[in-house]
C-alpha cells in the first residue's frame, strides 16, 4: 500500500497548516509580532510537529520544497493580522541550506510579500548561525537581505555551537536568547548573569533582546529584570491558528504587576542595606574618634564584624586610592581568593570611584563574586572623614 502520510502526499495534497506564536512587548504595544511554525496533517487529522515534518522531507530530499511552501503559507497566515495592525512583525524560519547556497539576486519569498502588500521591514529572518559553516555566505546573505529592508534575528542564542564572533558577521537586529537559559532563571544565578550580559550587549550594539521559551510568570519577570525587551513562550500563548484568541492583555498586566512588586522589594532591600551600612559607619566613626591614629584601626574595629550577621568584610581606602591596614573578614576564604592587603590600589575599582563621585558620597553595588571570600556579596562604599582626612569605608554584605 502507498504511504499516504508520506511527505510527497502531504505536500501534493497541501496537508499543511501554519501556527503563529505571539511575540509580546511588555512596554508599548502588547503584540509585537508572530513567529510562524509549520505543521503537517496526517490522514487521521493529527498534527505532525515541525521537527518530524522536516525529518520526513530530509529523508526524501524535499527539504527546500517544504521550506519554500512553509514561507508562502506563513505570509498568507500573517496577512490578516498585519492588516489589523501594520506595525506587526512576522518572524520566519528557513533552512540553513538556503544560506549555504545563497547567490545574489535569489529570493526567499518569490513575490509573496509584494502580492500581499507587506513591506520587507515587517519581516524578521531568523538565522541559526551555529548550523552554518560558511561565514562568508552567512555575511553575504545577511547583508543582502538587510539592504532590501528585512530584519535579521539570531535564533537560539546561547545553545549548541552559538558563537559570539558570529554577532559581528550577522549584525542582528534581534537576538533570541535560548530557552535553556530561561529555565528556572529565578533560581539560577549563573543563567541570570549570562542573560543579563547578553541583554547589556544587545543594548550596546543596538539589538533587541528577546527571551525565548518563557513558560511561567517568574521566568518572564526575571527575564525582564535582566533586560529582555521582547518575550515569547507558553506563558503568553502556544502556537496556534488563532494567536490572538487568548488572554494576552491579562497576562501582560500580571507581568507588569509582578515586575513592579519585584522592583519595590529590591528597593526595600537596598534601603535595608543602606540602613545597616549607616549604623556600622556610625559605630566605626565613634571608635575612630577614641583612638589617636588611624593606623591599626582593624584591631579596634574588629567587633563591628559581629554587629550585623550579614557583614562579610570591612576595609578602608585613603584619598590616595590605597587600602589602609588589612581587610577585616568574617568567613573563611575559598582557594583562589584572598582579602586585599595594606597598600592595595583601588584606583580602578568601580564602586570606589562611584562613591567618590556620588553627590551623597555613597554607592551600593549589585551582587558580585567577592575576590576576598569567594562568596556572593554587595559592597556598600561611603565617603567618611577621620582625623581630618578623607577615606572611603567599604562594607561587604553577604547575599
Amino acid at each position: 500500500m502507498p504511504d499516504t502520510d508520506g511527505i510527497e502526499h502531504i505536500l501534493a495534497e497541501s496537508r499543511l497548516v501554519v501556527h503563529l506564536q505571539p511575540i509580546t512587548a511588555i512596554s508599548g504595544r502588547t503584540v509585537f509580532g508572530f513567529e510562524s511554525l509549520i505543521r503537517g496533517i496526517d490522514k487521521s487529522g493529527n498534527l505532525i510537529p515541525p521537527f518530524s515534518l522536516f525529518e520526513m522531507a530530509k529523508n526524501k530530499g524535499m527539504t527546500l520544497e517544504l521550506d519554500k511552501l512553509a514561507r508562502r503559507l506563513a505570509v498568507q497566515a500573517f496577512k490578516p493580522l498585519w492588516q489589523q495592525d501594520k506595525k506587526r512583525i512576522l518572524f520566519v524560519n528557513f533552512e540553513p541550506k538556503l544560506i549555504e547556497n545563497f547567490e545574489t539576486g535569489s529570493s526567499l519569498f518569490y513575490g509573496e510579500l509584494q502580492n500581499a502588500g507587506i513591506p520587507y521591514q515587517n519581516i524578521v529572518l531568523e538565522v541559526k548561525e551555529d548550523e552554518i559553516s560558511d561565514t562568508s555566505k552567512l555575511k553575504d546573505f545577511c547583508n543582502h537581505y538587510r539592504e532590501l529592508g528585512f530584519n535579521i534575528a539570531l535564533d537560539d542564542f546561547g545553545s549548541g555551537q552559538s558563537s559570539f564572533d558570529r554577532i559581528a558577521i550577522v549584525r542582528p537586529d534581534i537576538i533570541k536568547i535560548d530557552r535553556s537559559l530561561m529555565a528556572n532563571i529565578s533560581q539560577n544565578q549563573i543563567n541570570r548573569e549570562i542573560v543579563n550580559a547578553v541583554c547589556k550587549m544587545c543594548q550596546n550594539i543596538g539589538a533587541l533582546a528577546l527571551a525565548e521559551g518563557v513558560e511561567t510568570l517568574d521566568e518572564t519577570v526575571f527575564a525582564i529584570a535582566q533586560g529582555a525587551l521582547l518575550m515569547q513562550g507558553y506563558y503568553f500563548a502556544k502556537p496556534s491558528c488563532n494567536p490572538l484568541d487568548n488572554q494576552l492583555s491579562e497576562k501582560v498586566s500580571a507581568v507588569q504587576h509582578s515586575y513592579a512588586e519585584m522592583m519595590g522589594n529590591l528597593q526595600l532591600e537596598m534601603d535595608r542595606v543602606h540602613k545597616m551600612a549607616k549604623q556600622v559607619e556610625d559605630r566605626f566613626l565613634t571608635i575612630m574618634n577614641t583612638i589617636e591614629t588611624i593606623e591599626h584601626w582593624e584591631s579596634f574595629a574588629q567587633p563591628l564584624l559581629t554587629a550585623c550577621p550579614s557583614i562579610e568584610a570591612i576595609y578602608l581606602i585613603d584619598e590616595h586610592n590605597k587600602q589602609v591596614g588589612s581587610t577585616l573578614i568574617k568567613s573563611q576564604t575559598r582557594a583562589l581568593y584572598e582579602p586585599t592587603p595594606h597598600g592595595h590600589d583601588y584606583s580602578l575599582k568601580t564602586y570606589y570611584i562611584r562613591a567618590r563621585n556620588a553627590i551623597n558620597g555613597r554607592h551600593l553595588t549589585r551582587p558580585y563574586l567577592s575576590l576576598a571570600s569567594g562568596s556572593l556579596c554587595r559592597t556598600h562604599a561611603s565617603c567618611i572623614s577621620v582625623k581630618q582626612s578623607s577615606f572611603v569605608l567599604c562594607i561587604d554584605f553577604a547575599v
